[in-house]
Protein backbone atom coordinates (compact mmCIF):
# COMPACT_ATOMS: atom_id res chain seq x y z
CA UNK A 1 0.00 0.00 0.00
CA UNK A 2 1.04 3.19 -0.81
CA UNK A 3 2.11 5.86 2.23
CA UNK A 4 0.01 8.94 1.82
CA UNK A 5 1.34 12.24 3.71
CA UNK A 6 -0.34 14.91 3.97
CA UNK A 7 2.25 17.42 5.32
CA UNK A 8 1.35 20.53 7.04
CA UNK A 9 -0.18 22.11 4.13
CA UNK A 10 -3.01 19.62 3.97
CA UNK A 11 -3.49 19.93 8.15
CA UNK A 12 -3.70 23.40 7.48
CA UNK A 13 -6.46 23.22 4.83
CA UNK A 14 -8.56 20.96 7.26
CA UNK A 15 -7.85 23.25 10.25
CA UNK A 16 -9.34 26.11 7.79
CA UNK A 17 -12.73 24.02 7.02
CA UNK A 18 -13.20 23.67 10.31
CA UNK A 19 -12.70 27.17 11.14
CA UNK A 20 -15.29 27.83 8.18
CA UNK A 21 -17.89 25.08 9.34
CA UNK A 22 -17.48 26.53 13.31
CA UNK A 23 -17.72 30.17 11.58
CA UNK A 24 -20.51 29.45 9.93
CA UNK A 25 -21.82 27.96 12.91
CA UNK A 26 -21.13 30.67 14.94
CA UNK A 27 -22.89 33.32 12.96
CA UNK A 28 -26.22 30.81 12.36
CA UNK A 29 -26.34 30.83 15.92
CA UNK A 30 -26.58 26.91 15.74
CA UNK A 31 -25.10 26.26 19.49
CA UNK A 32 -22.76 23.33 18.09
CA UNK A 33 -19.80 25.55 18.15
CA UNK A 34 -18.37 23.60 21.37
CA UNK A 35 -19.13 20.11 19.82
CA UNK A 36 -17.86 21.33 16.60
CA UNK A 37 -14.47 21.38 18.32
CA UNK A 38 -14.61 18.58 20.65
CA UNK A 39 -14.81 16.50 17.18
CA UNK A 40 -12.37 18.17 15.37
CA UNK A 41 -9.86 17.55 18.65
CA UNK A 42 -10.83 14.19 18.89
CA UNK A 43 -10.82 13.35 14.97
CA UNK A 44 -7.19 14.88 14.82
CA UNK A 45 -5.94 12.78 18.27
CA UNK A 46 -7.39 9.67 16.92
CA UNK A 47 -5.44 9.93 13.15
CA UNK A 48 -2.12 10.95 15.47
CA UNK A 49 -2.41 7.96 17.16
CA UNK A 50 -3.10 5.58 14.31
CA UNK A 51 -0.57 7.22 11.99
CA UNK A 52 2.14 6.70 15.16
CA UNK A 53 1.18 2.98 14.87
CA UNK A 54 1.25 2.16 11.78
CA UNK A 55 4.93 3.97 11.10
CA UNK A 56 6.08 1.21 13.60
Amino acid sequence: MDQADIGLTGLALSGILVAVALGLSMLRRLGVSRDLIVAALRALVQLLVVGRRWSW
